[in-house]
């Protein structure tokens, strides 16, 4: 619709295949396949597959087009955003995947809760996202109501991103408002987190433990519990050609269990809740302790004793 009451066609997404051919009636295989998918008439992302399955149907002009209430079966299938689009550095890979676009948004799952997952976001700060079983939905209009990404990964997520490497039994839950580029990660059922950005993590005022502190400075430090919350930011910064960038980076992280342990070199911490805070110029992670009781522990290498 336009301010003045008119309406204009835009192309929701374009598919392109090499070849095709009729497996029953109403149902094609295409092989090669690459959708464009578009906002407001612009592209905003790839889809391509080896082979894919679609149901076709009749426009009101009578010629055959794809269902829009039917799944598109792909396999072998990279979802991919383009540079300058809001989710820019995103790659989605799949051994299957079952599509729905629609007007507002694009819906992806694996038919199998078991099937392989990988994310890859590029950028000033990578990182990645393993696992089995995946759940999307992404928004594609700027103008529509839904204005937020969600991706779930059912079992057995690893994500590595930013000196944080983060992998867990249950499920991973990862939401980003497009508009705000505000994101929040959630990770359930025995979370394990290590460090090993700078040394991991601090004690705020406390710059190493024991004796030797170079040996303490440089060690991995690892978390576990039960949920581990993050929050990030997407910004726009600056990459090495001058151009902007996609960019997405820490800056919250909170870890609940009974209680949540940090091992780290020279200490053992056990308390109810965990915040972990990104030092704003690379610096280690700092944590508070908090929500109860907690037991902070010096622990001496062989030498220190």
């Amino acid at each position: 619709p336009q301010p003045d009451g008119s309406e204009r066609n835009e192309p929701v997404f374009d598919l392109d295949a090499k070849d095709s051919q009729p497996v029953r009636d109403g149902l094609q295989q295409l092989d090669e396949v690459v959708v464009t998918l578009f906002d407001r008439g612009v592209p905003a992302a790839t889809l391509t597959s080896k082979q894919a399955f679609v149901e076709l149907g009749r426009d009101l002009s009578g010629k055959p087009s794809v269902r829009e209430d039917k799944e598109i079966d792909l396999r072998e299938a990279v979802f991919e955003t383009l540079p300058g689009s809001r989710a820019a550095g995103l790659r989605l890979e799949l051994e299957r995947a079952l599509v729905l676009v629609r007007e507002e948004y694009i819906q992806l799952r694996t038919p199998n809760e078991t099937d392989p997952v990988l994310l890859v976001l590029d950028g000033k700060s990578s990182g990645s996202l393993r696992g089995q079983g995946l759940q999307a939905r992404i928004p594609r209009d700027r103008r529509g109501a839904m204005q937020r990404a969600d991706i779930d990964v059912l079992h057995e997520p690893v994500l590595e991103a930013n000196g944080l490497a983060v992998r867990a039994r249950g499920r991973m839950h990862y939401a980003e408002d497009m508009a705000t580029g505000a994101a929040q990660i959630t990770v359930d059922d025995d979370v394990f987190a290590d460090f090993t950005r700078a040394g991991g993590l601090q004690l705020r005022g406390i710059e190493s433990f024991g004796a030797n502190s170079s040996a303490a400075v440089q060690g991995k430090a690892t978390v576990h519990g039960d949920q581990l919350t993050g929050w990030l930011q997407r910004s726009q910064v600056r990459n090495e050609s001058g151009g902007n960038q996609s960019d997405l980076g820490w800056q919250l992280v909170q870890l609940r269990g009974g209680p949540a342990t940090v091992d780290a070199p020279g200490m053992h911490l056990a308390t109810p809740n965990l915040t972990l805070q990104p030092g704003m110029s690379g610096e280690p992670f700092v944590i508070t302790a908090s929500g109860g009781q907690s037991r902070l522990e010096q622990v001496l290498s062989p030498e220190q004793v």
